[in-house]
């Protein structure tokens, strides 16, 4: 791991005071303040996820006290008048960085920041500071000083001589992003209460579990909010076999993952790329260029409508022709295992495989596709499977076994990697 974070707190600790002697608008050390520190940490951690935005600020003409840079997500505010943000701020002896979550301070008045302070703070759950927390003391006398120090919800304090590992400061910055993230989604769905056994990390749209990173298929189900049945069934097989899993917590009407990317579900469509990078990333399969460089089976779970089928029914669904086999294996796989499968006796499952062209209109209901993560080698397949309401409602713990089992002997079909006997 590079010292992204550790490097740039130390140049500013070491260089600030002295290049405070050069104009800011030719400084060196001013632009990786406000740019070029910004951007790598963008980079890092929201790649593609145009929602987040990371800028700095060493002062306007003239030198500022307390340089910082600034994490804001879009759907938190517009600035940082209105907007609760992460912030990186350094004390004006710069002895100290602090790490923090940040109510809006650009206001004259004290008083009301710090009712939205506690107003942050309560609904986070987040204890009084005299519990041991760190507080701001940024040594500055100042009144953009005191506005931030006021605005600090919680913060980790950084000295100069103790700096951590880059991988405690990153793992740090990580948590404080999920609390971020909790926060803005209290605010935009309100609190919404979750199983207490429920171990997925959360995010604003959605919620994800990374994995054993050994298993390389992922399972979702983007419109939980409509069909509980197609969450359970993630659930399931996620426990079963240690894949990663996505679950959409927003509502599919409002932000449809299920569709290419637009003013209306952008937000959550970004947020869901960003979440599949983390797993990739969990799972060490991508090369420098963000392509899957092992095979990956990500599996898309849906409901086909009622009056949409005859029966128990299972449509397998692909958009890419070089992925045929692997689609054509899966399905087989599939029919097999419910070949002796009915509902009350009933007529045996139905599974159909379908090729959807993506230059077709019906390619647009299946949203993501392979091409983001795919080169020539054509390892990464996409599909998206659909399940009558027979079989969803009556034969989840049947479909969660088989497909628990196909991920299992996809891992020795066609992944190099072995993985341990499930549990």
């Amino acid at each position: 791991m590079t010292n992204t974070i550790r490097d740039f707190m130390t140049e500013v600790m070491d260089g600030y005071e002295n290049e405070k002697k050069t104009r800011i608008s030719q400084s060196d050390l001013a632009w990786k303040i406000e740019s070029g520190f910004p951007q790598v940490l963008r980079d890092r951690l929201f790649p593609g996820n145009l929602t987040y935005s990371v800028r700095g600020f060493a002062g306007w003409g003239s030198w500022t006290d307390t340089p910082y840079v600034m994490i804001r997500h879009a759907s938190a505010g517009k600035s940082c008048r209105t907007a609760m943000s992460i912030v990186y701020v350094f004390s004006k002896d710069l002895e100290f960085c602090y790490m923090a979550l940040m109510a809006p301070w650009e206001r004259w008045s004290l008083e009301d920041i710090a009712v939205d302070v506690e107003v942050y703070r309560n609904r986070l759950g987040i204890e009084d500071l005299s519990t041991g927390l760190d507080t701001m003391d940024l040594r500055a006398g100042s009144q953009l000083a005191e506005q931030m120090e006021k605005a600090c919800i919680i913060c980790r304090k950084y000295r100069r001589d103790q700096l951590p590992k880059e991988s405690v400061l990153f793992e740090d910055l990580k948590k404080a992003i999920a609390v971020y993230e909790n926060s803005i989604r209290i605010k935009v769905f309100g609190d919404v209460k979750v199983k207490s056994k429920d171990t997925s990390f959360k995010r604003i749209y959605t919620k994800y579990r990374l994995g054993n990173p050994n298993v390389h298929s992922h399972c979702e189900a983007i419109y939980a909010d409509s069909d509980d049945y197609t969450q359970q069934m993630v659930e399931g097989i996620c426990k079963l076999t240690g894949c990663s899993g996505l679950i959409s917590t927003s509502s599919s009407r409002r932000y449809d993952l299920n569709r290419p990317a637009n003013p209306k579900n952008m937000d959550a469509v970004f947020e869901y790329r960003d979440t599949m990078h983390r797993i990739f990333e969990h799972m060490d399969i991508l090369n420098s260029e963000d392509k899957v460089i092992q095979p990956f089976l990500h599996l898309a779970f849906h409901a086909i409508r009622n009056g949409d089928n005859h029966g128990s029914e299972i449509r397998v669904s692909y958009c890419e022709p070089a992925v045929f086999r692997t689609a054509s294996w899966f399905s087989n796989q599939v029919r097999d295992k419910m070949k002796n499968h009915s509902i009350h006796g009933g007529s045996p499952v139905r599974v159909t495989l379908q090729y959807v062209d993506q230059t077709s209109k019906e390619f647009h209901r299946y949203g993501e596709n392979g091409d983001r993560y795919n080169d020539n080698s054509k390892l990464y397949t996409f599909l998206m499977v659909e399940i009558s309401e027979d079989l969803r409602s009556m034969s989840r713990e049947s479909l969660v076994a088989a497909f628990g089992e196909i991920i299992r002997e996809f891992s020795s079909e066609f992944a190099p990697s072995p993985i341990g006997k499930l549990a």
